[in-house]
């Protein structure tokens, strides 16, 4: 056995000896004079950067390492590494103690050493030592001489930190599953995808245990059959991946069965793989499965499976717990991406009725209308009726004028009584009022054609606001509209109001739906009407009401068109400002008002238009603004 020296080669005292052979750590002494040998002829050969020759040249850094020579160790490091005596690891240091991980910092130790320089400590992953691999750390102490360290010959306290690094192992492992978890977590949360998601369950499965092959079945809501929906291998062995598949199918219906996970050493021997009076289908021999159920509102509507066909790496109770993970998260996947379809379903069946109660709404405000469109159209064809009557009785007394005259004109010809005659023609235009025949069928004429025009302006009208119009947006003249809606609708204010506009003429063409809008219109004119109406019976003292007054006004505001529509009216409480677009509210009598107007059309110009819908309190009536864009991406 090598005794321990001094620095200065005395022996050291029986009392020092007996302190580090029983020191309750683990530690050694090294001589590192061969190194700093090794290091001086280096160097007189005229390498100077040590640190990357050792790096690159192995056999020098083997060398380097063979000529560090354990001195002593304690009993300590005997319990440590499990040796039996001091004899098995005094000596050279074993070049196995290094290994390719530790041998970067294991030659900064040495450059230190050669340096002068303090080693405060290394770390050693799966260093052997007397065949026992270990995790450590190296601590080392210098001896001093003449208060000045000496690293040629050092003592290195050893510690195991085997368990440390495992957990360290462990934690950073579990922190990439965590993040794989999350990344899988914000990949639902973010995306309605399904396919997609289900991929991604499915790489993750494979990435986080390792697995050579992970896949979805799906249950057929209708045939309660298992299909596949995504999958990943590794496989190349295409057969033997389909052939194992009618196992996998196996023990996923008894998983969809019972409810539960289930695991597998052998999946070709597992009697829960075999279905009915089948022979049992080989897999690899040896493939080991996990198998989770994927529950959705306590109900197992699939399976997520990972397989691994090497019996060296079996699926663990560990795998399996991930896999559960997995199939939860694969669960809320499948019901966000089915929520979202029943929503769509259900949004595509509210916007057909919205559109079938916008055009009930229309059908209603025209049935409405129709009374007072009838009385429109009945004024000018009566007087069309009666300058036709007219027109008919002046065409008869015409007739007995124009026979009078043809007799003058015999008599003239035939040298007949021609003053006679000439009596008899003056008594037929007195007796038909001639000259005020002559007088009054122009202007009869004249009267009709302004009737017809009437009609035709008001029929014309009707059509242009009760056309259905596009399904998509077009070209609108905003203008053109509000004055149909106005003519439509002259029967519900004409007595209570006049309507005054104030249009810009230069007014662009606005991308809109021009139905809806009508009808938007045509609310806003009848309800601004209705409440005049009802302020001036209120206030009525017997006597004949003053009209109100309706105001139109368009502007342009930027990259806006703004609508203004205000009545003398009594206004908008302000308690129930915040429920007039409520639908079903209404302050109306009942039988006058069905509470959808409003509601119809802030949906027409908010959801339909993307524009806005509001209410001015600023004046003494009520004013409901509407504001539309001018382009179809301009959002609000």
């Amino acid at each position: 056995m090598t005794d321990l020296l001094r620095i200065d080669d005395t022996p050291i005292s029986d009392r020092d000896r007996t302190a580090f052979e029983t020191a309750p750590i683990a530690m050694w002494q090294e001589d590192f004079s061969g190194v700093a040998q090794l290091c001086d002829e280096l160097r007189d050969r005229g390498v100077h950067d040590l640190y990357s020759r050792l790096l690159a040249d192995r056999d020098l850094l083997l060398d380097a390492i063979g000529r560090i020579v354990v001195v002593d160790v304690n009993e300590a490091v005997l319990r440590l590494v499990g040796a039996d005596s001091k004899e098995d690891l005094i000596g050279p240091l074993p070049a196995e103690l290094i290994n390719d991980e530790s041998h970067p910092s294991f030659i900064e130790q040495i450059m230190a050493v050669w340096e002068g320089r303090a080693i405060h400590e290394l770390e050693l992953t799966g260093a052997q030592f007397s065949g026992t691999r270990m995790d450590c750390t190296l601590h080392w102490a210098a001896s001093l001489v003449d208060g000045v360290p000496d690293y040629s010959r050092v003592v290195v306290v050893i510690r195991d930190v085997t368990d440390k690094v495992q957990a360290e192992r462990q934690i950073h492992e579990q922190a990439e599953q965590l993040e794989v978890l999350l990344e899988v977590g914000r990949q639902i949360s973010s995306s309605l995808d399904l396919g997609t998601i289900l991929q991604r369950i499915v790489d993750a499965a494979v990435e986080l245990i390792g697995a050579d092959e992970s896949l979805i079945l799906l249950l057929d809501r209708e045939t309660h059959s298992l299909n596949q929906a995504v999958s990943h291998s590794h496989s190349s062995d295409e057969g033997a991946t389909r052939t194992c598949r009618e196992v996998l199918d196996g023990i996923s219906s008894w998983v969809v069965e019972h409810g539960r996970a289930a695991i597998s050493q052998d999946i070709a021997t597992d009697e829960r793989a075999r279905r009915g009076d089948a022979p049992g289908v080989q897999c690899v021999p040896g493939t080991s499965v996990g198998v989770a159920p994927i529950v959705a509102d306590g109900v197992v509507i699939g399976t997520l499976t990972a397989l691994n066909n090497s019996s060296s790496k079996p699926v663990t109770e560990a795998d399996l717990s991930m896999i559960m993970t997995l199939a939860a998260q694969a669960a809320v996947a499948i019901q966000n991406a089915r929520l979202y379809e029943d929503i769509r379903v259900a949004h595509t069946e509210l916007q057909e009725t919205q559109a079938q109660l916008l055009q009930a709404q229309k059908l209603e405000s025209i049935g409405s209308l129709a009374a007072g469109i009838a009385h429109e159209i009945n004024t000018p064809i009566q007087y069309v009726a009666d300058n036709t009557r007219f027109l008919i009785e002046a065409a008869t007394a015409n007739g007995s004028v124009q026979t009078a005259v043809d007799q003058l004109v015999a008599a003239v010809e035939s040298g007949g009584d021609t003053a006679a005659a000439l009596r008899s023609l003056e008594a037929v235009k007195e007796e038909a009022d001639f000259e005020f025949l002559v007088e009054e069928i122009p202007m009869a004429l004249q009267q009709t054609l302004e009737g017809v025009d009437r009609v035709a302006d008001i029929v014309r009208a009707m059509k242009e606001f009760a056309h259905p119009g596009s399904k998509s947006m077009v070209s609108v003249d905003l203008n053109r509209s509000l004055r149909t809606t106005a003519k439509v609708s002259r029967s519900e204010w004409k007595y209570v109001a006049d309507i005054e506009f104030d249009l810009d003429e230069s007014l662009p063409l606005v991308p809109a739906l021009a139905g809806p809008l009508n009808q938007v219109f045509l609310i806003m004119i009848v309800n601004a009407a209705q409440a005049i109406e009802g302020a001036t019976s209120e206030t009525g003292n017997g006597s004949e009401p003053e009209k109100g007054r309706i105001d139109i006004v368009s502007r342009r505001d930027g990259d806006w068109v703004e609508i203004r529509i205000s009545d003398t009216g009594p206004g908008v409480p302000a308690g129930i400002l915040d429920r007039i677009y409520d639908p079903f509210f209404t302050t109306k009598d009942v039988g006058k008002g069905s509470g959808q107007g409003l509601s119809i059309a802030r949906s027409v110009i908010v959801e339909q238009h993307r524009g806005e819908l509001g209410y001015d309190d600023a004046g003494p009536g009520a004013t409901f603004v509407i504001r539309l864009p001018l382009s179809e991406e301009v959002v609000p």
